[in-house]
């Protein structure tokens, strides 16, 4: 599932998906970047804010 960006598009077009990831690192970023989206917040503004601890 690497970092979720198919995860996340599908996410944002309304569309089911399923994702495996065998790296907790991965599956950590994976999941920020998901919550961020679901918040409602906009994917661009995850990089600039990751680093201030939001999620």
């Amino acid at each position: 599932m690497g970092s979720g960006t198919t995860a996340v598009a599908a996410t944002m077009s309304n569309r089911h998906w399923i994702g495996f990831e065998t790296s907790p690192k991965y599956f950590e970023v994976a999941n920020k970047r998901l919550e961020f989206i679901q918040l409602g917040y906009d994917l661009t503004d995850y990089q600039l804010n990751k680093s201030s601890r939001h999620l």
